[in-house]
């Protein structure tokens, strides 16, 4: 019994199930059928289900009209469909028994269709059943109920009275535009039988979806042009796909210099009753088309992926190359599918049949493999390398010239990879000769540029081609760093010269200070090995300064770590060069000093004054990192006796104590035999001590360095704080007093916590560090309403360093060596170093500057 209407042109496809009960004279009758069928199969069932699409802006009734062959009127409430929709179509009782009140009719809406409305109709049929003939009358509320219930997406036509009439149920929805199979079922009940019917509808027909063409090139009959037109009918589709696979022992695609696959799309536009190509198509992705491999079924799959939605046609032109040993009348086979959403929307299959080639294979040579291992030479063949290789492997054609088959084969533990997919080998390879090439290593590799070659055959049908790989040594680069320290008054950004030189004396390097730092640029390394370099300050010409003539040794250990080189640089001592500033005669520098206690002390966050006998300010100056405060020198033009005041100027930190100390300072001039001579005397010391004091609910922890053996210079050891879990939270260097302050730690809780303190190693080969662990619990206890934070160390937090000098070299053990450069042997600047020095020396034998300290306080 057929369930199928010929309800729409051939746009329209439906598949039908149906099993039907009736009775004619008091007898039971049961039959069923199922169809899947395009157009105009015939139907003489009781019982039939067919659906339409209209898209949208169509004439509803011209395309009912179409589909039933009639000059219907518009059944429905729209003239013009407002968007896809589907009318579907339930034809029951076509044998005219009797259909008793409270006969349900229920249509199952199934998904990407939205109820919009239901009409019902008594209709007459044709004498075979397999058309409506006409609309009889449209039946009322009083003939049926009908109801709707969006959940279960079921409409339900219930009648309210007996009837021997062909009913038949009109129901528009609302289409998708993301679905583009639209399935539904209808079934009737009266209580004793049921009756169902299922129905399916295509947007567009087969041939409208997808149309592919093929042909052999005249000119070349080793090429193959594919020509598919898709999306005829200009719908909506979201995220569409094309996607062209052919079998790699059959054929190839053609790929430009850079490895990218050769197609060209464009928008097709309507000439006539033909297509033909409009503009061209260009996608921004560089990836986008792209092919990928099948190893195990033996493919190349051409994807072409559209950027977001398409509503118009469009051609999508290509070549492939026929494989050398495909012979004539072989049937090369191609396969194209069409996705909207990740959904398949139509597949087509085209053959073509090679003609007048010179191949010289045979057609059931295809099943041979390639399996690759790639190895780390040093490592373990079976495993692999657990990075990707690339490879392109190109088979001998007739005139003995190898073409490229596969432009990419990427190789990760032995294993072919493409995508998420991998597999052991390359199935279903033509016999023939082959040439493998490495084109990519894996990364810490150097690349095999030499080709190989090798014979897929009846005597070798599965062939393992093996290479090893040398790890790739991966350079490393290194600055070298040192510290400039001046006495006496402020450094200037630029003002010191220095040099780094190789161990044969080579200037390599110079550069100037920035504040106190010296950086020199990076010195990149690409092998093993022990290098050695000098650090010297170039001695200049300002005679208020006195250079450090020192020489600083650094020796850079540069080792293979896997195939990473990592330098690290020893320095002897602690690479710092130390000048003092000395002023002119008859005129005197004043200085202070700034004392912070409670947290580290900040370069600059402290503002002095200098205040003349009247009262007035004269000069401004903020301390160092160390905590030196230096006024700018003072010239005397005449013998006499001055006063001056050094105060702090208070500033707005609440969390800091100021000291409102004022230290009186007298410089007495004197003419001694015609050259001035001042003296400063302080009353007191001159050092300002503020008090930090962190917020309520926070402390401060700290801890103290001392080395032995010499002077400790701010920032050279780094100090770190770990907390309960093991996690470095903090890391701080020393002052120059060798406090140790960490930034305050804020608790918004009661409670106990614990955390460690330790010094982190240096370089420095003249050092030995101190690797105590020193263990600090901070009680916080809620004292009404305000949290207050005391740490306990439990011992003294000292950490304490030994400074050990170099041995000096035994000279008998040296006596082929160069002589070591002596002070005044260093690169100078200018050309006039001593005769300036010189005069400079004959110039202090008449100068003497007496600045003393007297220790009162105010």
């Amino acid at each position: 019994m057929t369930t199928q209407i010929a309800l729409g042109s051939a746009k329209t496809r439906f598949s039908n199930s149906a099993f039907v009960d009736y009775e004619i004279d008091g007898n039971s009758y049961r039959e069923a059928a199922q169809a899947n069928s395009w157009m105009d199969t015939t139907w003489t069932l009781n019982a039939l289900k067919a659906g339409l699409f209209i898209p949208k802006g169509g004439d509803v009734k011209a395309y009912l009209q179409a589909a039933f062959n009639r000059n219907f009127p518009n059944i429905f409430s729209e003239d013009v469909a407002t968007s896809d929709q589907i009318y579907w179509m339930g034809l029951f009782n076509t044998y005219k028994a009797t259909l008793h009140e409270g006969t349900k009719i229920v249509d199952q809406l199934q998904d990407g269709q939205t109820f919009k409305e239901a009409v019902v109709y008594t209709v007459d049929v044709s004498g075979t059943g397999n058309q409506v003939r006409s609309l009889k009358e449209e039946l009322s509320s009083a003939d049926y109920r009908l109801t709707y219930d969006p959940v279960t997406k079921q409409v339900t036509v219930e009648l309210l009275k007996d009837t021997s009439e062909t009913i038949a149920v009109f129901i528009a929805v609302e289409a998708a535009t993301d679905v583009y199979k639209y399935n539904n079922m209808i079934s009737l009940t009266d209580g004793t039988t049921d009756l169902t019917a299922e129905a399916q509808v295509e947007k567009s027909a087969k041939g409208n979806w997808l149309t592919k063409n093929g042909t052999q090139n005249v000119d070349n009959n080793r090429l193959l042009g594919w020509e598919v037109l898709v999306n005829q009918d200009s719908l909506t589709i979201k995220n569409a796909v094309i996607e062209d696979t052919i079998n790699y022992n059959q054929q190839t695609f053609l790929y430009d210099e850079k490895g990218k696959v050769l197609v060209d799309v464009y928008k097709a536009v309507k000439d006539g009753d033909q297509w033909i190509k409009g503009e061209k198509v260009i996608f921004n992705n560089q990836d986008n088309p792209n092919v990928t491999t099948n190893g195990i079924d033996g493919t190349f799959t051409l994807r072409i992926a559209f950027e977001d939605v398409i509503d118009s046609p469009y051609f999508i032109v290509y070549q492939t190359k026929l494989d050398p040993g495909i012979r004539n009348n072989e049937v090369v086979s191609n396969d194209v599918s069409l996705y909207g959403s990740q959904t398949e929307i139509h597949q087509v299959t085209k053959d073509v049949i090679v003609k007048s080639t010179n191949g010289s294979g045979t057609s059931t040579g295809t099943n041979g493999s390639l399996t690759i291992k790639k190895y780390d030479r040093e490592g373990d063949k079976e495993a692999g390398i657990n990075k990707e290789a690339h490879f392109q492997l190109s088979r001998k054609n007739a005139e003995g010239n190898y073409e490229v088959v596969f432009s990419e084969l990427v190789v990760r533990n032995n294993k072919l990879i493409q995508g998420t997919s991998e597999f052991d080998r390359l199935d279903g390879l033509r016999y023939g000769d082959y040439k493998i090439q490495e084109t990519k290593a894996p990364d810490g590799y150097e690349r095999d540029e030499k080709e190989y070659t090798f014979t897929i055959s009846s005597e070798e049908v599965d062939y393992v081609f093996e290479l090893a790989n040398t790890r790739e040594i991966i350079e490393t680069s290194l600055a070298l760093t040192a510290t400039k320290a001046l006495e006496g008054r402020q450094i200037e950004d630029g003002e010191f010269t220095f040099v780094l030189a190789d161990e044969e004396n080579k200037i390599l390097q110079e550069k100037t200070n920035k504040a106190n730092n010296i950086l020199f640029d990076e010195i990149t390394y690409q092998k093993e090995g022990t290098y050695r370099y000098k650090i010297y300050e170039v001695q200049g010409h300002d005679a208020t300064i006195s250079y450090d003539d020192s020489i600083t040794n650094v020796t850079v250990e540069v080792k293979n770590n896997d195939g990473q080189l990592e330098a690290t640089a020893i320095y002897e001592g602690n690479a710092i060069f130390t000048n003092t500033y000395t002023p002119k005669a008859g005129s005197v520098v004043l200085e202070a000093e700034k004392v912070l206690t409670g947290r580290s002390l900040v370069a600059g966050e402290f503002t002095f004054e200098l205040v003349d006998q009247e009262g007035k300010v004269i000069q401004s100056q903020t301390n160092d990192g160390t905590g030196k405060v230096y006024f700018d020198a003072i010239p005397y033009d005449k013998a006499g006796e001055f006063n001056y005041t050094i105060r702090e100027k208070v500033g707005q930190d609440d969390t800091v104590t100021y000291d409102d100390t004022e230290v009186l300072v007298t410089v007495s001039v004197k003419d001694n035999e015609g050259q001035l001579e001042a003296t400063a005397t302080y009353e007191g010391n001159a050092v300002f001590t503020n008090t930090y004091t962190p917020k309520a609910g926070s402390v401060v922890l700290e801890a103290e360095k001392v080395l032995t053996g010499r002077s400790l210079v701010a920032g050279e050891f780094t100090f770190e704080l770990v907390d309960q879990e093991g996690q470095v939270i903090q890391s701080q260097t020393n002052d120059g007093s060798g406090k140790i302050y960490f930034d305050a730690i804020p608790y918004d809780k009661a409670g106990e916590y614990n955390y460690t303190i330790r010094e982190k190693a240096g370089q420095d080969s003249t050092i030995t560090y101190d690797d105590a662990e020193i263990p600090v619990t901070v009680n916080v206890e809620d004292q009404n309403g305000t949290l207050e934070a005391k740490a306990d160390y439990g011992s003294e937090p000292t950490f304490t360093n030994r400074y050990t000098p170099e041995k000096a070299p035994d000279p008998a053990k040296n006596q082929n060596t160069k002589t070591p450069t002596k002070k005044n042997e260093l690169p100078k600047t200018g050309e006039t170093y001593q005769v300036s020095w010189m005069l400079v020396g004959l110039l202090l034998v008449g100068i003497v500057v007496v600045v003393y300290r007297r220790q009162k306080r105010k």
